[in-house]
């Protein structure tokens, strides 16, 4: 318990009685006695947190400091989120996660709470090593996006592929389905249209910009909440009206977080090793020259790359292959033939 914490406890515990004006010597005694209290209570705590040490499990750069009975449990965990971690990263990357992590229990009653910097990994020791091996490497890769400063955790939600995820598949739904122009631009190839649908390039009004009069009404028409005048003059085709209900309500930027993982997973597939180390390392630089370092390339070179792979991941329809296709024209057949011998169909 902090100090502050700890004072206005004894703040709301003093106060809890009524002060009589003529009986305040015994209040503030009363309230000495409970401060005396609390600093038994810290000294205690701190005693405590002298006396059980935890220990370090070790993992190439990984550090988890643990409480002494996880560590059989842990420490294989670590190995494999390490080996997962290490081929992701590459030898340079991988120096990035050299930092001292506390691990706790969630399931019991050890708490750990150290100043030192890194994410604490929440484990359970009732769980498999493969389970805890995802919890460390879940809490490496948010370290990382934590190490990119607030530009880099609003811009995009990863830095790597998560399995199972399609983001290039995501990312050219996105550019088909979305009303705006800078999607159906990017769609074309524009690559200065894609720049502004990812939010490399800073765009005074997004409502005025990056959509038309038409999408400006598909869009507000989702504030299904909002049935003005304003609203109606707006859906019968009045853009100033539409221009008015923007006014306040924030649009947001026309490619999701999916497209931008995708980006920043081209950048390191192009910038090869030492290409995360390069897009964290200054975090006062904008997006766009970061990702030129960290690709090793113009930002105009590393779009088109993206949107070729993009194109590349467009989902076609499924098709029958031609077994199925004859296997159900004969059935199809031979039950048109029964039906038509059934003698409801018999003249005489």
């Amino acid at each position: 318990m902090s100090r502050p914490l700890g004072l206005a406890l004894v703040y709301v515990v003093a106060m809890a009685t009524p002060v009589d004006a003529q009986d305040v010597t015994a209040q503030r005694e009363r309230v000495a006695a409970l401060a005396a209290r609390w600093a038994v209570l810290r000294d205690s705590l701190a005693a405590m947190d002298r006396d059980v040490r935890p220990d370090t499990v070790i993992a190439g750069r990984l550090h988890l400091l643990v409480d002494p009975a996880m560590q059989e449990h842990l420490a294989p965990a670590a190995l494999i989120a390490w080996s997962h971690l290490e081929a992701a990263l590459g030898k340079t990357d991988s120096e990035l996660l050299d930092a001292w992590w506390p691990a706790v229990r969630y399931r019991g009653m050890d708490r750990w709470a150290w100043s030192r910097a890194g994410p604490g990994i929440l484990a359970d020791s009732a769980r498999s090593a493969e389970a805890l091996a995802r919890v460390i490497e879940d809490a490496a890769w948010s370290w990382l996006l934590v190490l990119g400063g607030n530009t880099v955790v609003r811009w995009t939600s990863g830095l790597h592929p998560r399995p199972g995820r399609d983001y290039l598949r995501r990312a050219y739904l996105e550019l088909v389905d979305r009303p705006s122009q800078a999607t159906r631009f990017c769609y074309q190839g524009d690559l200065q249209w894609c720049a502004k649908a990812l939010g490399l390039v800073e765009v005074a009004d997004r409502w005025r910009e990056l959509t038309t009069p038409a999408d400006r009404r598909i869009l507000l028409r989702r504030r299904r909440w909002e049935r003005s005048d304003v609203f109606q003059q707006c859906q019968a085709g009045a853009d100033a009206a539409c221009l008015r209900l923007t006014d306040g309500y924030p649009l947001a930027r026309p490619l999701s977080s999916d497209a931008t993982t995708g980006l920043v997973i081209e950048a390191r597939s192009l910038g090869g090793d030492g290409a995360l180390s390069r897009l964290l390392s200054d975090s006062t630089l904008p997006l766009a020259d970061r990702l030129e370092a960290t690709a090793r390339a113009p930002l105009d070179s590393l779009l088109s790359a993206w949107h070729t792979s993009v194109m590349a991941a467009r989902p076609y329809p499924s098709r029958l292959a031609g077994a199925t296709a004859w296997v159900t024209l004969f059935v199809t057949g031979v039950l048109a033939t029964f039906a038509l011998r059934s003698s409801r169909w018999r003249l005489d």
